[in-house]
């Protein structure tokens, strides 16, 4: 791979048309005066007599194309908390910094020509005049968006997560403001109901039991971006026991460990037992001493051993699992995380024992639509980037006593906005897995009121879907689930009118922790497609000890069978099966990479295509894998720190491709001369699906269907990354991203293809090393 000298994004010259700066002043007065109309007086202002009531602090959400300038708002001393995928910005305001905001737009709805010149400074009137001309909305954030999604009411206080705005826009000042924060939101609950508290700038929380009043009092607070309940293994079905079954002698786990952050894993099911890997340093664990679930044990026992099925169990070695328990059950039962800190500890624990695989079977119980991303995302993408690990996440289940039409209202529920993927599993750079329907067909002997409610292969009822979140300002959503495995259906029964989860015969066959002496048990829930996918990339690494987690998730990718129209809401790769994708053969071949570019750069990668791949008939496919994981950050309109894109082309040599990209103008040169214009790029092939519905992902994968070249067999990949747009010192740290390729070619045909790439690679370097050698 050689990349070119020095890389930007082009652009075409700036032709936009002059900004209607009269109709918008208009529009903008009319904003201000809508959020006036009730006897809440947002925005006071001293020519006009005030009998209505200030609500003193509140957060302003601004929302307009190109977004607005965050310092404009610290001018009038409003303080700029956050942004996000769709350029809103959110500010802190008091009742002064609104009286200023409004005195600004009223000068310039007066005479928007002619505000720089009645303004004092004529340079802060050009930024301000800039800034007003791009906002679009204002709309105030306020207890309802502080409490949406939570299922609690008043009369049902409990634990819940309170998230305060990140201060990390604040720059130096970050950690004064957390504590200052975290202080006053600290005042309003009992100190000895305090369960856990995380200072960082970006992940401020507070973890606590609250009384009624006090979730009123945290509601109301502006310095609260979201309340939630805890995080716990969401709606999974606990294991229905079924029979026994005695542990060969010779039976002992093998290959690359597996962690499993979950609830306690025991040994006293022989078949757990056997596969737990006794580490040399215990793992730090708060929840020892807690009630435990059986769920730690349920997803331990498919980590180790995939799909369990009694006719082979015994006949191969499980990989060892190394459990991390960080859940502990709740009042109900039910197993919960009552410390978010512990992940990253458990997870950083096992990655120093070596593990490469993590599988954390929780989810929050609702969407992740909050105004920034989720800390539970956050924190694993960090550690999926900083570690160099698979971890392995569950989109997350519906709740089954949430009132729905199960039966007559599927599949519509599943699309929903509520039914989105669940924190988590919008982990941009982790592994996330959501659920088809499994399961056999309900007995009507045993069972007549009872139908189950999807078919074998449709999207789950139970499990959430896609897409992710959105966390670009391309709005294209993030790619979640990728993955999706079959474990379980619903039921319904017709004549009580309610949801069936714990059937048997529509469950996964699992392993149980033998309370009563039973190893074998049935469970339905997306905790368990979790832990057979992260089986799966043990697999992959088992075969490929050296790959990185980039890589691993590339050939879980390329492994993977597609799910066909509205199933792949359940995972948009498809359902993969590792055995597929360890080897090439005479007719499929599969080819990796891995390196890293500079930031803002751009590389390019030979293919080696036979040109027997064009000229012989028969079914052929093209498919190119690629996978990173960039440092992330909440409170940022772009929440990742960059990505990266691929185009593949043909007919070029790489001494014209740099050439081009060469020519190419850098974002800073096209705002300093807009006369510039982008070279012409080369011709790039068409693929499914394109480039840029993958821009908020890390994980793409495109097929190329046609276009191949019997005459000239080397082709290449353009490989360009894009800084996104952090602050200077933000980015200072993001010099370069590793990235890998995985790349399958498959023909049916009457080729060795094999043996054809073999010699096409051993040509192109003979051709290479004559023509250095002139």
């Amino acid at each position: 791979m050689e990349g070119a000298l020095r890389r930007g994004r082009g652009y075409p010259a700036n032709d936009a048309t002059v900004p209607d700066y009269r109709g918008h002043s208009t529009t903008l007065r009319e904003i201000l005066e809508g959020l006036e109309a009730g006897d809440v007086k947002i925005f006071p202002t001293s020519d006009v007599e005030d009998d209505g009531v200030t609500p003193g602090r509140i957060v302003l959400k601004v929302s307009g194309k190109g977004g607005p300038v965050e310092a404009i708002f610290n001018g009038v001393k409003m303080v700029p908390l956050a942004q996000n995928h769709d350029r809103s910005l959110y500010c802190l305001s008091d009742e002064e910094s609104r009286a200023a905001f409004a005195a600004i737009v009223e000068r310039y709805a007066d005479d928007p020509a002619d505000f720089m010149s009645n303004h004092e400074a004529h340079r802060e009137a050009k930024s301000w005049k800039q800034a007003l001309a791009h906002i679009k909305g204002i709309e105030v954030y306020d207890r309802a968006d502080r409490s949406a999604g939570l299922n609690a009411t008043a009369e049902e206080p409990g634990f819940f997560r309170v998230f305060l705005w990140p201060t990390s826009m604040a720059g130096r000042r970050a950690e004064k403001f957390a504590k200052a924060r975290l202080d006053e939101i600290q005042s309003l609950i009992d100190s000895n109901n305090i369960l856990n508290i995380d200072a960082r700038p970006d992940y401020l929380s507070i973890t606590a039991r609250l009384s009624n009043e006090e979730l009123d009092s945290v509601l109301d607070n502006p310095l609260v971006e979201r309340v939630r309940t805890l995080p716990s293994e969401s709606n999974d079905s606990m294991p229905v026991q079924i029979n026994s079954m005695a542990v060969p002698q010779s039976l002992k786990a093998s290959g690359p460990a597996i962690g499993v952050v979950d609830d306690l894993v025991t040994g006293v099911n022989p078949w757990i037992g056997v596969a737990i890997h006794d580490a040399p340093i215990s793992p730090p664990n708060s929840a020892s001493n807690a009630l435990s679930t059986d769920h730690g044990n349920v997803v331990a026992g498919l980590a180790a051993y995939g799909e369990i099925d009694v006719t082979t169990l015994g006949g191969y070695s499980p990989f060892p699992v190394v459990p991390a328990r960080v859940l502990s059950a709740d009042g109900t039962g039910r197993p919960t995380l009552f410390d978010e800190s512990l992940v990253a500890t458990q997870v950083r624990w096992l990655a120093a024992q070596g593990v490469k695989v993590v599988c954390i079977a929780m989810t929050r119980g609702h969407a992740d639509d909050g105004a920034v991303p989720d800390t539970l995302s956050a924190t694993l993408d960090t550690l999926a980037c900083e570690l160099d690990i698979v971890i392995v996440v569950p989109s997350g289940n519906l709740d089954p006593r949430t009132p729905n039409d199960w039966l007559n209202g599927y599949p519509n529920y599943v699309k929903s906005d509520g039914a989105r993927v669940a924190a988590p599993g919008t982990a941009v750079s982790c592994v996330t897995v959501g659920a088809v329907a499994g399961g056999s067909d309900v007995d009507p002997r045993r069972n007549p009121s009872l139908v189950r409610i999807a078919r074998p292969g449709e999207a789950a009822p139970y499990g959430r879907t896609a897409p992710g979140r959105s966390i670009s300002i391309s709005t294209m959503p993030n790619i979640k689930p990728e993955f999706a495995r079959a474990v379980g259906n619903w039921g319904y029964d017709v004549h009580s009118d309610t949801v069936r989860p714990d059937v048997d015969a529509l469950g996964v066959p699992v392993l149980v922790g033998s309370p009563r002496g039973r190893h074998f048990g049935v469970a339905v829930g997306t905790s368990y497609g979790a832990a057979l996918v992260a089986h799966e990339a043990a697999a992959i690494r088992e075969r490929y000890p050296d790959a990185s987690a980039s890589l691993t998730r590339c050939l879980l990718a390329l492994s993977a069978k597609p799910l066909q129209d509205s199933q792949s809401l359940a995972g948009r790769w498809g359902v993969p099966n590792y055995r597929g994708i360890l080897e090439s053969d005479s007719n499929r071949v599969i080819v990796t990479f891995e390196s890293e570019i500079s930031s803002g750069n751009v590389a390019f990668l030979e293919v080696p295509i036979p040109g027997d791949f064009a000229r012989v008939r028969g079914r052929r496919r093209f498919r190119v894998a690629l996978a990173f994981a960039p440092p992330v950050l909440r409170s940022r309109s772009e929440y990742m720190a960059g990505h990266i894109e691929f185009d593949l082309t043909h007919d070029y040599s790489l001494e014209q491709l740099r050439e081009i990209y060469r020519e190419q103008p850098s974002l800073a040169e096209l705002e300093a001369n807009p006369e510039l214009t982008k070279s012409a790029l080369p011709d790039r092939r068409a693929s499914e699906p394109n480039k840029t519905s993958l821009n908020s992902s890390t994980l793409h994968l495109r097929e190329y269907s046609s276009g191949w070249d019997v005459d000239n067999s080397m082709y290449t990949l353009i490989i360009r990354h894009f800084h996104s747009p952090w602050t200077k010192s933000q980015l200072k740290n993001y010099p370069t991203q590793k990235f890998s390729v995985a790349i399958e070619m498959l023909h049916e045909g009457e080729i060795d293809l094999y043996s054809e790439t073999v010699s096409t690679v051993q040509n192109h370097i003979r051709t290479r090393t004559r023509v250095r050698s002139l």
